[in-house]
Order: C-alpha cells, then sequence, then structure tokens
C-alpha cells in the first residue's frame, strides 16, 4: 500500500492535553481543603500552588528528563529529581503560610506536616511529568523516524526514475542514429517524437501520479518512434480495454517496460518475431494489469551488460511506491519472455465512464 505522507505532530492537542492535567490539579486541590476552609479560600491557596508545581514540572520535564534521563543517566536523574523535589519544598511551604492551615486547625498537623505535604505533592508532579516527557519524546522519536524513512524512500524513488530516464534516451537516440545512418525520410518526424518522449519523460516523471491515457500515449509514440528504424513494419500490437481515461498511475511506469520488450525481441533475425502488449483496468477493483510477451533475441545477455536498467530498478520503484501491493513476475520458456504487472490505480473521476482503446498494430 502507498504511504501518505506523515501529519506534524500536534501541539494543540498537546496543549491541550497540559491544560486539562492542570486543570484537574485546579479541581483536585480545591475539592481537598475546601473541606476545611471556604471553597474561595481553597481556591486561591490552590492556585498559588500552581505556579511553584508548574515550574517544578516543566524544569523536570524539559531539563532533567531531556538532558538526563534521556541521554542514560540514570543515577543521575534519580539524585538530581530528588535534589529538585526538596529544593521545592521551602517555596511550597511559604505559599501555604499565607493561607490558613487546615491541619493546624483540625489536629492533622501531627500526623502528616506541612513538609511532608509539600513533598508527597512535589513527588507526584516529577513523576507525572516525567512519564509524560518520556512517552512524548519516544513518540516525537519515531514519527522524526518515520519522516526520515519517506523522505529517504522518496529520495530513492527519485533516484530510481533518474537512473530510467538516461537509459530511455539512450536507446531512443540509438534508433534515430540508425535512421540517419540509413537516410530514413522519417528522421525529422522521428526527432519531433523524440522531444514529445522527452517532455514526458523529463517533466511528468516528477509528478506523483499522470493519467494512464497520458502513458499510453507515449507508449504509442515510442512504438511509432522505434517502427521508424525498420523498412518494413514490425509487429507490435497493443490491446487496451477498460476506463484508462479516468485512473492515475505512477509516471514512466510502463513505459520502461515496453521499451525493453522492443530492445530485446529479436525483429533483426527473426521473421516471426513480435511483441504482444496487453492492458487491463478494472474500475471495480482499482486495478491495473499490464502484461508484455516477446520473443527473444539471444544476444539478450550482451545487451543487458552494457546498460540495461530493467526490471530490477522496476522492482525496487514498485517496492517503494507500493510495498504490499503490487505483482511482478516474469515467465522465460526459451522462446518467449512474459511479464506481468498488477498495481492499483488512482481515480481521476468520482464515476468514471468506459472507454476502450481499440488495438493498435
Amino acid at each position: 500500500m502507498e504511504y501518505e505522507p506523515l501529519r506534524p505532530i500536534n501541539k494543540t492537542l498537546n496543549r491541550s492535553f497540559q491544560a486539562a492535567f492542570w486543570l484537574f490539579v485546579m479541581l483536585i486541590g480545591t475539592l481537598f481543603f475546601s473541606q476545611y476552609m471556604p471553597w474561595e479560600v481553597a481556591f486561591w491557596r490552590t492556585a498559588a500552588n500552581l505556579a511553584p508545581l508548574a515550574a517544578l514540572c516543566y524544569f523536570n520535564a524539559l531539563v532533567l528528563v531531556n538532558k538526563v534521563l534521556e541521554r542514560g543517566y540514570y543515577v543521575g536523574y534519580v539524585l538530581s529529581a530528588i535534589a529538585l523535589i526538596l529544593a521545592f519544598v521551602p517555596l511550597r511551604l511559604y505559599v501555604n503560610s499565607l493561607f490558613p492551615d487546615p491541619l493546624r486547625e483540625t489536629g492533622l498537623e501531627k500526623v502528616l506536616s506541612p513538609a511532608f505535604g509539600a513533598i508527597i505533592t512535589n513527588i507526584g508532579v516529577v513523576l507525572v511529568s516525567a512519564l509524560y516527557q518520556v512517552l512524548f519524546n519516544r513518540v516525537r522519536r519515531e514519527h522524526l523516524a518515520v519522516q526520515l524513512l519517506q523522505k529517504q524512500q522518496e529520495a530513492q524513488l527519485q533516484l530510481l526514475r533518474a537512473q530510467i530516464n538516461p537509459h530511455f534516451l539512450f536507446n531512443t537516440l540509438h534508433n534515430i542514429y540508425s535512421m540517419a545512418i540509413t537516410g530514413s525520410r522519417y528522421t525529422a518526424s522521428a526527432v519531433l517524437s523524440l522531444s514529445q518522449l522527452l517532455r514526458y519523460v523529463i517533466y511528468d516523471a516528477r509528478k506523483e501520479r499522470v493519467p494512464l491515457g497520458r502513458e499510453i500515449s507515449h507508449i504509442e509514440r515510442y512504438v511509432a518512434l522505434f517502427q521508424m528504424r525498420f523498412a518494413e513494419p514490425v509487429r507490435i500490437e497493443l490491446e487496451v480495454s477498460g476506463p484508462v481515461d479516468d485512473c492515475l498511475v505512477e509516471p514512466m511506469l510502463l513505459l520502461p517496460l515496453v521499451e525493453n520488450c522492443c530492445k530485446h525481441t529479436d525483429f533483426v533475425h527473426n521473421p516471426q518475431a513480435f511483441v504482444h502488449l496487453s492492458l487491463e483496468v478494472s474500475p471495480d477493483a482499482g486495478r491495473l494489469r499490464f502484461r508484455t510477451r516477446n520473443t527473444k533475441d539471444d544476444a539478450d545477455k550482451a545487451k543487458d551488460a552494457v546498460g540495461g536498467v530493467g526490471l530490477a530498478n522496476m522492482r525496487a520503484r514498485l517496492a517503494l511506491r507500493y510495498p504490499d501491493d503490487f505483482v511482478l513476475t516474469t515467465r522465460d520458456d526459451g522462446t518467449i519472455f512474459e511479464v506481468l504487472l498488477e498495481v492499483p490505480t488512482s481515480p481521476i473521476h468520482a464515476e468514471p465512464a468506459t472507454h476502450t482503446h481499440p488495438a493498435r498494430r
């Protein structure tokens, strides 16, 4: 399945969570102290404690957790956290002294001293802030790792496309060179066709998706250009069925396979040589099936050694673009070589109209 661009971490959600946490602390503190004093006094006492508690929370999360704990200094973090908890006790006691002490009035001071209460709440804030920051850092690292992987995959995909383009150009120029040597009157029109192909290869290949009909048009243009090499037309057939004008595909997806067939078919030595191309689009399944069949040239290995990118490049591109959602198989019976490609398509229109291209020869 094709990956989608990763969305950034939701800062609004993060801030909302923190705001909800402090509202929860405010609510709990107010409810607790309102048992021993008027709720207005309980509210302001709790509110006054939010400042030192927030300072404790964010210093622990942003400094101790990020700078000490996340770097593997576990003992150093524990000692630093204990020192931080104790350091904020005098400040908490001073803030609490500005309000009536419910523990003194109820006699609970003998059981639970103000300092002990401040230490307990400080410990709770440190533990919660540490847990939250560790989880937040983990999510952020995973997020960045996925982003990096996607960028690497996109860069690799662009590299594979870039490898195909000069490979394709090399073989096409060789065809035109052969025509020029023989003085073919079709050389000028071949150069024009090549310029149109180059526009597609150079500019459209940069796009993420192109209309399938455009890819087919350039296949036909390439086949016509290839035919100009020969005094008599060679047997190259293209059969197309399905709503090809209503779906999008990866650019330069089919053209390299066609170029590979034409390059390796034994037209020069075999009067019965042929290339058969079959393209079928299934709108209900959202799939494209492209099958190529060609007779073989015994010199294929030599041609591949010269500079073919071929099926290995195609498989690598498919693995990046459609990791678990493509089929690319080959069959070689000694005289005929077949390739089957099946990939998902993206719709252009909500309700595609059926359109069938006739077979071309």
